[in-house]
């Protein structure tokens, strides 16, 4: 389309502007299979050029368009897409013209794709690009100068993410090129706007909005700082690796940290959310802080150089230690949280400690290493002159006191919402929230100091007990006060630190006196104490004594059973805990298991939370899980809440997905008794093994193992159950994801639908078979290989013609495929099985292959026979490869067979045959004269299995449907000796002289097996 105005069109079109829906999309579809068109983003360009004729509606869309044509066509190395060469060099020029465009949306896309055209072109096709941007920094125009400074920050933030060796040296250079005149930028930016800031704070406060030149200069002087800490961040090697000292860090860290200290005292005043330039003003402020961190971890030397970490470690700390700050904590939360994350991440640096590990292989040297171990001494001799005892005394009480104790907003959400309360706080992580921060902080401050601190801790948790003791509520109703919350925040220090307190707390003693009394207390002032005793719990599973366990549970039941949901979620959780626990014995939790489940059903219909439904049926899957087969008398409960959960759960698909997981789970525990849940489980088997609905992909592997569970504990196969097959089908043609469930449930059919199902489904498990065969690696066809036998094994007689099209193309595979020796083995085995059970139709099956064309790609095959022996002489190479018991016993019975086929040219194969057979009777033969397994003694399955994961406990099911078929299989009642013996004879009888003329040019060795076999010795 070369017509400007059929693009504007075009783009209007794709606005819906005066059109139906069914145009706007083929417009819309249309625009984006044009992206690739040559001359395509010239003519977005001509668009977004005319400002005054265009709308700006079909402007922005036109530069959405350019962006998304330069991210996915600029670079395209296919011929004939993409624009031309002339093309790229009018639209460069055009873009270093173009960023001054005033709309700040289509401003935002047009610096985005400057962006992505530098990525790929500079600096070999684009070497004017920083030039220009420098003559626009230095302009007249304000907002031409905001402007260019935009586009190099998205410009330089595309630059420094390249990762090849020479993209890097190259933006070192663009750094050591900027990174003066940005420094000077900032500096003069930064003393405007200090001059400025005590009368320019007061007035913007009075009058609403401030002067465009100043907001102007804010939102510059943002962006400067974002831009050096790049240049600083990327444009430097990191001295962790060089071990080489960045001089620019002794430059800006100190400028940016006391540049911040100016700023921090104004700070309450820069909280105006709606108020653009207070908002650029404080984002800003916060990126001086913030940037500390970056820099330290890239240049660690650099920043520890002269003291400058020491500075900034007292930095924070003044912060979090001042009183002004913990009274106003809302305000100065994210200056809380990174001075806590900046402290732990400078005192926790692995490379202060001597860590050699970033230094790579070819980097290492004597020298480095020493220079690493002097220069970590001095980190650990300035650190610890830091750690002094008073500070660190200071800062963990101040978190204990100040940062730990829940706060007035934290107490009214929990009374306006407690779900969603209790909700928001489980899935707040580190840097979320100040106390999650103050965690951290305070568990490494103990582990370091862990001599000094634990005993500390002890003592004011005793404190704490004294000021609010367990029995005080019976005097009156103290409600949420300081030493009820005081106490509160000690059980959480001492429940995230239990991993260095345990050595010094009795907790069994603890538990009985206070935490089992205080849990079972229900007044409602109690809440925020028994909310914590449980979180206690949690953390100090491993030393909760074997005998209090059932009081453990008895308090959690009762939180439970509270109508304070906040109670319940955490009473939840806590559970999960103790019953995921190594120490978790069943017995003990029999008496409280159906009023915990009656707890968890009522929670399912309070719940207003998608998250709360969740966490419930978790637990009810753990506890089925941990209980297995005692959770039968509860069964019939759990399922009758399942439909009516599936059913409200129609778009939420993780509640779904826990509701397949708790059925199968409760199928593993019934055991062959599920089948009187079948109502329930197979309408939702059906649908969560379907992949025609939008929520097959989450629903499909769990339903999977659903599957497994109801075929593998089916003591038959219901109209139902049979009916579902198609699904495996659909599920193995769609994709290979779930081949290794996928074949074991097509075994399970035939093991509990025997010969019925095969009826019924023999052309489709063939589809199955040929879909799979050769078109897998090696673990998919060594998974699926097994499963073949079994149906070869399950059904002699009309398996092998019902499957012969899979058998066909498995033959193809091993003689003309690219596969490993190990599954070539598996393929002869399954060839092995079929002259063992058919002489007549294993020779009938390579007549009938050679006339299907599994030959036609090999020039040297021009028959049956001689595909018959191409195979037989890859058998024998192959036998070898064979590894496991049994199937080394399929391959010598049935290459034992191979001596009575009337087949003179065997003959030649005699030592072979007879070799392989023999080491098989030597390898598995007892020295005592016992016979092996091998043998015909203690047998195991040619069709192999494992009793015990298969759940040897049960009485039905497929562990008896196997040992049945094993039972059936002649492999494992045949002696490979006897075997072997008596078709020698049968080969005597056959040949005649021929075959005593092959014997006597026998190997001497091989000879004398063979006379060993013949004398039955």
């Amino acid at each position: 389309m070369a017509d400007l105005d059929g693009w504007k069109t075009l783009l209007r079109c794709a606005l819906g502007m005066g059109m139906d829906a069914s145009k706007q999309r083929e417009a819309e579809l249309r625009l984006a299979s044009s992206e690739a068109e040559a001359g395509f983003c010239l003519a977005m360009a001509g668009i977004l050029e005319a400002r005054a004729s265009e709308p700006r509606d079909v402007r922005w869309l036109a530069s959405t368009c350019l962006k998304n044509a330069v991210s996915k066509h600029w670079r395209t190395p296919r011929p004939n897409q993409g624009p031309t060469r002339e093309e790229k060099q009018r639209v460069r020029a055009w873009l270093l013209q173009a960023y001054e465009e005033e709309d700040a949306s289509i401003a935002a896309q047009i610096n985005v794709t400057v962006a992505k055209v530098a990525r790929a072109d500079f600096p070999r096709e684009w070497k004017d690009l920083f030039p220009t941007l420098f003559d626009g920094m230095r302009a007249a125009d304000e907002k031409k100068v905001l402007r260019a400074h935009q586009v190099l920050h998205r410009v330089l933030k595309e630059l420094s993410s390249k990762r090849l060796a020479s993209d890097q040296k190259n933006f070192e250079a663009v750094a050591n090129e900027l990174f003066e005149v940005m420094w000077k930028r900032w500096e003069e930016d930064t003393g405007a706007i200090l001059s400025w800031i005590p009368q320019g704070l007061s007035d913007l406060k009075a009058h609403g909005s401030a002067d465009p030149t100043v907001q102007a200069c804010i939102e510059r002087w943002r962006l400067c700082i974002k831009v050096i800490q790049r240049l600083v961040v990327y444009g430097f090697e990191s001295d962790a690796r060089a071990v080489k000292l960045v001089p620019v860090i002794g430059k800006v860290v100190p400028t940016f940290v006391q540049t911040f200290k100016r700023l921090l005292p104004h700070w309450g005043l820069m909280q105006d959310e709606d108020n653009v330039t207070l908002k650029h003003l404080r984002r800003g402020a916060l990126k001086l802080y913030r940037s500390q961190e970056e820099f330290q971890q890239t240049h660690p030397w650099s920043y520890m150089e002269g003291g400058i970490a020491i500075q900034v470690l007292e930095v924070c700390e003044e912060i979090i230690t001042a009183p002004e700050v913990i009274q106003s904590e809302d305000v100065y939360e994210p200056i809380i949280i990174e001075s806590m994350i900046l402290t732990q991440g400078i005192l926790m640096c692995s490379i202060y400690q001597g860590n050699y590990t970033v230094l790579g292989m070819h980097e290492r040297s004597p020298e480095k290493e020493a220079l690493v171990e002097r220069l970590s001494a001095q980190s650990k001799a300035h650190l610890d002159g830091f750690l002094s005892r008073e500070r660190v005394v200071r800062m963990t009480q101040t978190i204990v006191d100040q940062y730990f104790p829940l706060r007035e907003r934290e107490l009214r959400a929990w009374n306006d919402d407690p779900e969603s309360f209790q909700i928001e706080q489980s899935l707040m992580q580190f840097r979320d929230g100040v106390r999650q921060t103050a965690e951290s902080l305070f568990v490494f401050l103990l582990g370091s100091k862990q001599d000094l601190l634990a005993p500390l801790i002890i003592q004011w948790l005793h404190s704490a007990m004294a000021s609010f003791p367990v029995m005080q509520r019976e005097a009156g109703d103290p409600g949420l006060t300081q030493a009820l919350l005081q106490k509160e925040a000690l059980y959480n220090a001492v429940s995230v630190g239990s991993q260095s307190l345990y050595h010094l707390l009795a907790f069994g003693d603890w538990l009985q006196s206070s935490l089992l009394p205080e849990m079972l207390d229900e007044h409602h002032s109690m809440c925020v104490l028994r909310r914590r005793c449980a979180y206690v719990l949690g953390a100090w599973v491993a030393e909760i004594p074997q005998e209090a366990r059932p009081g453990c549970y008895s308090a959690l039941l009762s939180l439970l059973s509270s109508s304070d949901m906040c109670l319940k979620l955490t009473a939840l959780s806590v559970f999960k805990i103790l019953i995921d626990d190594w120490n978790f014995y069943e017995d003990q939790f029999l008496d409280f298991c159906w009023p915990a489940l009656r707890c968890l059903f009522d929670m399912t219909q309070l719940a207003s939370e998608f998250d709360t439904q969740l966490q419930v049926f978790s637990l009810i899957s753990l506890i089925v899980e941990r209980l297995a087969e005692k959770i039968q008398p509860y069964a019939g409960a759990i399922l009758e809440t399942l439909p009516l959960v599936w059913q409200n759960g129609e778009s939420q698909t993780m509640l779904r997905m826990q509701v397949v997981i708790v059925l199968q789970k409760l199928v593993v525990s019934l055991d062959a008794r599920s089948s009187g849940a079948y109502g329930i489980i197979l309408p939702i088997l059906h649908y969560s093994t379907s992949v025609d609905h939008p929520e097959a992909t989450a629903l499909l592997e769990d339903g999977m193992l659903l599957w497994r569970a109801v075929l593998k504990y089916s003591q038959s196969l219901p109209p139902e159950l049979l009916g579902m097959f198609p699904n495996l089908v659909k599920v193995l043609e769609l994709s290979f994801e779930h081949l290794q469930l996928g074949v074991q449930i097509l075994e399970s059919y035939l093991l509990v639908g025997g010969t019925m199902f095969f009826d019924i489904y023999a052309q489709q498990v063939c589809a199955v078979f040929m879909g799979i065969l050769g078109e897998v690696k090696e673990k998919g066809m060594l998974l699926t290989i097994p499963v073949l036998d079994t149906y070869l094994c399950a059904v002699p007689i009309e398996g092998p013609r019902a499957l012969e099209p899979a058998l066909q193309k498995l033959l193809y595979v091993a003689l003309f495929g690219d596969e490993t020796d190990l599954v070539v083995g598996a393929c002869c085995g399954i060839f092995g099985r079929l002259l063992l059970q058919s002489q007549d139709l294993f020779l009938e099956f390579f007549e009938r292959a050679f006339s299907a064309g599994v030959a036609r790609s090999s020039s040297t095959i021009t028959d049956a026979k001689t595909l018959f022996y191409c195979f037989v002489d890859l058998w024998l190479d192959k036998v070898d490869c064979v590894t496991t018991e049994p199937r080394r016993k399929l391959a010598a019975l049935s290459l034992s067979r191979l001596l009575s086929l009337n087949q003179p040219e065997l003959l030649s194969r005699l030592e072979l045959i007879i070799s392989a057979c023999t080491s098989v009777i030597h390898e598995y033969e007892s020295d005592a004269g016992i016979p092996s397994a091998i043998e015909g003694g203690c047998h195991r399955p040619s069709v192999t299995f494992d009793l015990d994961s298969e759940g040897s406990g049960s009485t039905l099911g497929e562990v008896q449907r196997k040992i049945a078929l094993y039972e059936a299989d002649p492999v494992n009642t045949l002696s490979v000796r006897v075997a072997l013996a008596s078709q020698l004879q049968a080969c005597a009888q056959i040949h005649g002289e021929a075959y005593q003329h092959h014997l006597q040019r026998l190997d001497p060795a091989v000879w004398a097996q063979y006379q060993r076999v013949a004398s039955g010795g």
